[in-house]
């Protein structure tokens, strides 16, 4: 039998609400098909990558500095699909699209105005107010 040798990806957690139970579904799901062990490290712990539960123990939010290792037949491309993954953001962006879909369209324009104000500095984040809209009492008043 041939030795296997164990190769390593470090990656860091791009999506907002980092890496939480649709993530972790997502990266367990990713890793199922391949012939690899592949583990996973981050604050201080290192887990089975393809448990959904030892996953999410990791508590890995947002810029948070992942490393995996993987060894065995299909490591190389186990770690591929790792970092296509990461680099996707998780498809999280397409999920939030597909829901607003679903919502009334003025609600849905409204939601996304905020949130690109809230990406250009916009006023309702410099005053702290999370931009709810004209029933908020700092959004009427202004403070």
């Amino acid at each position: 039998m041939a030795e296997s040798s164990s190769i390593s990806l470090e990656l860091v957690v791009p999506n907002r609400l980092g890496l939480h139970a649709r993530a972790a579904a997502r990266l367990v799901q990713t890793l199922a098909p391949f012939r690899a062990r592949v583990l996973a490290a981050a604050n201080g712990r290192e887990v089975n990558a393809k448990s959904i539960l030892g996953v999410m123990t990791l508590a890995a939010a947002q810029g948070t500095a992942m490393r995996f290792v993987a060894e065995g037949e299909e490591a190389e491309a186990a770690l591929a699909a790792v970092r296509e993954l990461f680099a996707r953001r998780f498809d999280e962006d397409e999920l939030s699209s597909r829901a607003l879909a679903r919502w009334p369209p003025a609600l849905a324009a409204s939601l996304r105005s905020r949130s690109a104000a809230r990406a250009a500095g916009g006023a309702a984040s410099r005053s702290g107010c999370r931009g709810c809209g004209p029933r908020c009492r700092p959004c009427r008043t202004g403070s």
